[in-house]
């Protein structure tokens, strides 16, 4: 070897460490970089997933069985909202036990049990949802703001008697609903 290929061959030696030295870092660097992006897009991806499935309990509530349910019960207690308020005015209030007796007695008089299965339709909702929500299927934060709002708290301060009166079979009867309506009530 002549002393021109012996040059040549240093120099493409030192520019082989050089490429050696800075590309296996970079390389590495790459690599972790990509890792990094794989799980943000993991993590974008899963909460739209969780955005979309809490965003399917919001049309069920608002358009759903769940609605249809909520309508149902409106439609059964609406005739009887000006005796209630008679029955405030007559008598400076009506005492707790009397409303729950007359709340229990319109959902038992309910053609084809339709009130209390109505019921039963928005207190599943609750579980469904709390259960998503539990497992981390659903958004927590949408789900908290959307529906343990007023609309919980009132629902549950309208048939809680109901609840109690079920719950003589089923300790754990309505018991989402429950911890919804606790929230917005704090």
């Amino acid at each position: 070897m002549s002393d021109a290929e012996s040059a040549g061959s240093k120099k493409g030696g030192a520019f082989s460490d050089w490429c050696n030295r800075w590309f296996d870092p970079l390389s590495k660097l790459g690599l972790a970089g990509a890792a990094v992006l794989a799980v943000l897009q993991y993590l974008q991806v899963n909460d739209l997933e969780k955005s979309s499935r809490t965003f399917e309990y919001i049309e069920d509530f608002e358009r759903g069985s769940t609605a249809e349910a909520r309508r149902s019960l409106n439609a059964t207690l609406r005739p009887y909202v000006d005796d209630f308020i008679e029955l405030e005015r007559v008598n400076d209030g009506i005492r707790p036990e009397d409303r729950n007796e007359i709340l229990l007695a319109i959902i038992e008089d309910a053609a084809d049990d339709s009130a209390a299965g109505s019921i039963d339709t928005v207190v599943d909702f609750y579980e469904g949802l709390m259960l998503c929500v539990d497992e981390r299927l659903c958004d927590r934060s949408s789900a908290d703001k959307y529906f343990c709002s007023g609309r919980a708290l009132e629902f549950w301060d309208t048939f809680e008697p109901y609840v109690l009166f079920r719950r003589e079979n089923n300790a754990s009867y309505a018991s989402a609903l429950e911890a919804c309506a606790r929230k917005a009530g704090t």
